[in-house]
């Protein structure tokens, strides 16, 4: 900033320096007070503007540009006037007022830390939700499922449960799965089972049916019975995976 003085004989003194900006709010600083010029004199000073973009408050990192203009203002004296006075008026410009050029203001602003900390909280989200529908709808599996034609007098087979979800295969054709669902009732909470097979040669969708914790179940010409504690003695398994 420089303050130059076009009197020609007489000193001039500037008192209530004061530098502002419109547009973008800044604080500028670097400029005294007041300060006293020769005649012809110029006086440079190096100013600090402070602050910057104000944005509109959202927090991830990115960059805001404004235009703020430099006004510069103050009150112009001789201090030749009281001792010059009655007889010569000295005439002086009385104040100081002039509006610089529009000047660029380009600020960073948000944290650099939002995007990927919000990328992680909508992970951990998903991953809670996603352990919240393992835990609902695939509990862990245990004990077995005694399985045999409906109709018939042939000796059970035997599927044992593990894991969250189990695959079976019957030897006379079919297949099927099994795997649990975790259910709030009045005596508590429990874990049904929900059966889905398809007999051999059978299209569409395979037929399903929920097997409550030690009860019988049928489907697909098929009776399914829940034993919490393990195979009866004479079990034996079909072919599956858990």
């Amino acid at each position: 900033m420089t303050f130059r003085s076009a009197a020609a004989h007489t000193p001039l003194t500037v008192t209530g320096t004061r530098l502002t900006t419109d547009g973008v709010p800044l604080r500028v600083s670097g400029v005294p007070d007041r300060l006293t010029l020769a005649p012809g004199e110029s006086r440079t000073y190096t100013v600090r503007l402070a602050g910057g973009v104000g944005g509109d408050g959202l927090p991830f990192r990115r960059t805001e540009e404004g235009a703020a203009a430099l006004r510069v203002s103050g009150k112009v004296a001789s201090p030749w006037q009281r001792a010059l006075a009655p007889d010569v008026e000295l005439r002086t410009p009385g104040t100081v007022a002039v509006r610089g050029r529009p000047l660029t203001a380009r600020a960073e602003t948000g944290s650099v830390l939002f995007l990927p900390a919000l990328l992680l909280g909508c992970a951990a989200v998903l991953a809670l939700g996603w352990l919240r529908w393992r835990s609902v709808h695939r509990p862990s599996l245990s004990g077995g499922l005694g399985i045999a034609p409906v109709f018939a007098a042939d000796t059970p087979g035997w599927i044992a449960l593990s894991g969250r979800r189990v695959t079976f295969q019957q030897p006379a054709g079919g297949r099927g799965t099994v795997h649990g669902r975790r259910r709030r009732t009045p005596e508590g909470p429990r874990v049904d089972l929900l059966i889905r097979y398809a007999r051999e040669g059978a299209g569409g969708r395979p037929d399903r049916v929920t097997c409550a914790p030690g009860a019988k179940a049928v489907v697909g010409g098929l009776a399914f019975t829940h034993r919490p504690d393990g195979p009866p003695a004479d079990g034996h398994a079909p072919e599956g995976s858990g």
